[in-house]
């Protein structure tokens, strides 16, 4: 009996850490994805791809059918471009499938906008991919026409220009921390945003009224001579834009409620983009709407009372040659504008390239997302040691903590937040307890005890 538990315990052991280590592998290969030039790259690469997806979308539309005779190499071009559309669907159903396995809560993750996206792009083209299989495998002609059908999805396809709203990952790499970089990438997001909503509704309207009125009708009615892509485009634009000059307009049910979602689609996103530029723009310091994004190089977080004697006498401590954290950057989040000592201590020569100073406080989700809370190694909570009601200063700490763990924990499923926390009385340690933060990875330093 005590062989067959030692040997269940020993089974339950090594599973655990066969999914321990599996967690680390994953957890390795998204920082590696989100933090790395390769990663980067691979970014950067797929908004190139759904380009040229796109843009082979674009191509095929000028040699429909609707608009006349194609020729037999006409013909041959588009089969050729079909299937390198169907490897580029392949490309991304690995990405879809990576970016998936890397990520914390993936049902969350498959439910977020551009997710979808990916989703409603790549499932058409390999449901018809399938259907094609099938048919060539039965040696029959019975299920062409249910392939054929399928061709209405094809305006999914222009749906993938969504995707270089990726490249704002890279762009977040890349530009600088503080208040410029923040204005390049809001302003990064507005041009990015608008130009994939004008492609895509102009693709879609195409479709739309080609699908539900034959193409010479909607020449007869409008009085054009063509209805080509830039065509469409042309029509977005201007009724975007509210000009609205007639010469295109819906004529069936669905266009017309396409155009709808069209106006009031652009109206609710350009709103929304310049009313973040402009508040922004607008906030009167430039700590308080600098953000630090986290790449391969580690950095803790250093709140709670933060003066220049705290800030000082820690960097001596941290950085000293003995500890080996010369590589660290050490983020200091305040309530306040940094006073004139402060800032002269964090752009010292000897300091400036590895701290940064942020206004805002642990207090408040947006905050911490701005200093990067759930990829910091550890973040020190200091108390004011002149504060005349130590009890207050104590609870405001603590629940600094609580903050953070919870924070981290939901941001990162299964991680546990490294605290430091400074208390000034140790009878007030018992509230961290029932707070739930009591936990191995919360280091209580009570100053009555030292």
């Amino acid at each position: 009996m005590a062989d067959d538990k030692s040997m269940m315990h020993r089974a339950d052991a090594a599973v655990q850490a066969a999914n321990e280590r599996a967690e680390k592998t994953r957890k390795d290969f998204e920082t590696w994805m989100s933090t790395s030039v390769w990663g980067a790259a691979w970014d950067v690469g797929n908004c190139c791809l759904s380009l040229l997806s796109v843009t082979m979308y674009v191509v095929q539309t000028y040699y429909s059918e609707e608009h006349g005779a194609v020729s037999e190499s006409d013909k041959a071009l588009m089969n050729t471009l079909d299937q390198v559309e169907l490897w580029l669907t392949f490309l991304f159903l690995l990405d879809y499938l990576l970016y998936l396995y890397v990520a914390d809560h993936r049902f969350k993750h498959v439910m977020q906008p551009l997710i979808l996206i990916d989703f409603i792009t790549i499932m058409p083209a390999l449901l018809k991919f399938a259907l094609q299989m099938a048919v060539e495998s039965s040696h029959t002609t019975s299920h062409f026409e249910t392939v054929s059908q399928l061709n209405f999805l094809r305006f999914v396809r222009v749906l993938k220009l969504l995707r270089v709203l990726r490249l704002l990952k890279s762009i977040n790499r890349q530009t600088p921390q503080g208040d410029s970089g923040e204005i390049i990438r809001q302003v990064s997001t507005m041009v990015l945003t608008g130009l994939s909503l004008v492609f895509c509704f102009a693709g879609l309207f195409q479709v739309i009224e080609t699908t539900f009125t034959p193409l010479h009708q909607l020449l007869e009615i409008w009085g054009a001579d063509s209805f080509y892509f830039h065509d469409s485009l042309y029509f977005t634009i201007i009724t975007i834009s509210t000009v609205g000059y007639g010469d295109y307009y819906p004529t069936s049910m669905a266009g017309k409620v396409c155009t709808s979602f069209m106006i009031l689609g652009s109206l609710a996103t350009i709103t929304d983009q310049v009313n973040k530029l402009v508040e922004l723009v607008s906030t009167k310091s430039p700590y308080a709407r600098a953000s630090y994004r986290a790449k391969q190089q580690a950095h803790v977080i250093l709140c709670g009372y933060v003066s220049y004697t705290t800030i000082h006498n820690f960097l001596e401590e941290f950085f000293h040659e003995d500890h080996g954290q010369q590589d660290t950057k050490v983020l200091v989040m305040g309530n306040d504008v940094p006073t004139e000592e402060v800032r002269a201590l964090l752009e010292d020569p000897t300091n400036s390239l590895r701290t940064c100073y942020l206004e805002g406080s642990v207090l408040v989700d947006g905050d911490l997302k701005r200093a990067n809370a759930e990829r910091s190694i550890c973040h020190f909570i200091f108390c004011d040691k002149k504060a005349v009601d130590t009890y207050r200063e104590d609870s405001t700490n603590i629940m600094r903590a609580v903050t953070i763990k919870k924070y981290v924990s939901l941001q990162t499923a299964g991680s546990e937040a490294q605290i430091v926390l400074q208390l000034r009385n140790s009878d007030n340690r018992h509230h961290l307890s029932s707070a739930a933060c009591g936990d191995s990875k919360c280091q209580v330093i009570c100053l009555d005890e030292i």
